[in-house]
């Protein structure tokens, strides 16, 4: 996401779309592979947790020890609604102060719009959670995809793309911290026995699915705006004395 720069006087309407869609064919590829990951997990669970998928969540739970359970449960509370939420209103707001609206819009959209799609797929798949006597918190809602790691991955990946175009000099820093939050998040889940692996990797690709998206349909809006008033800027600027 880039900030409500000043229209450039010089800028054509050509190269206004070739620097919008500079990144485009990359980015739909991203998309397509997020969605044909997302989709070939739900075909594979569709039935019953696959063998592996039972594996490696008792590998995970076998890790379990006492002073790690207080540490993981403070990572997965980390990305409830309750902490999310709030955090989410306070960067949409921190960058509508600095005059960038179309960020702050798409802060808040992403995170809108990931809850309204990971609530429509539990309710398509309704994947029941791992059994309860595995699990150290008690949860009754459907599994697939995770809730908790589809919002941090959601909040991570969209705030990446901010800093990415805000503060690109952090950019390798922000990467790392949305990498280590998501990963700690879908693995909370799993050693928590509420999830299975699936589950969190589902979330995973269906949120940079998402966010990928919304960037690229807020890019392209961004484009036809820039591009229509600098058509207009040209024709206003061809008129003859009289005309004017």
């Amino acid at each position: 996401m880039s900030a409500d720069d000043p229209i450039d006087q010089n800028t054509t309407p050509e190269l206004t779309e070739t620097r919008v869609k500079g990144h485009t064919p990359c980015t739909w590829v991203l998309i397509g592979t997020s969605l044909a990951v997302f989709s070939g997990l739900a075909w594979a669970v569709q039935d019953k947790p696959s063998t592996w998928d039972n594996a490696l969540l008792q590998n995970v739970i076998a890790i379990r020890q006492p002073w790690l359970t207080p540490i993981v449960l403070g990572v997965t509370h980390s990305a409830s609604i309750v902490l999310l939420a709030p955090l989410t209103l306070l960067c949409a707001y921190l960058l509508w102060r600095r005059a960038n609206k179309r960020a702050s819009f798409f802060m808040g959209m992403a995170m809108l719009g990931s809850a309204i799609i990971n609530q429509i797929a539990k309710y398509s798949f309704a994947r029941h959670r791992p059994p309860l006597a595995q699990a150290l918190i008690e949860k009754h809602s459907f599994s697939f995809p995770s809730g908790h790691t589809m919002g941090m991955a959601t909040f991570g990946l969209a705030c990446l793309l901010v800093v990415e175009s805000e503060w690109p000099k952090h950019k390798n820093s922000s990467r790392w911290a949305a990498l280590i939050m998501i990963t700690l998040v879908a693995l909370s889940r799993v050693y928590l026995g509420v999830h299975y692996p699936t589950d969190v990797l589902a979330s995973v690709a269906l949120s940079l699915a998402w966010v990928l998206t919304l960037d690229r349909l807020c890019a392209l809006y961004a484009t036809k705006r820039r591009t229509s008033f600098a058509l207009t800027l040209n024709s206003c600027q061809t008129r003859s004395p009289k005309e004017r």
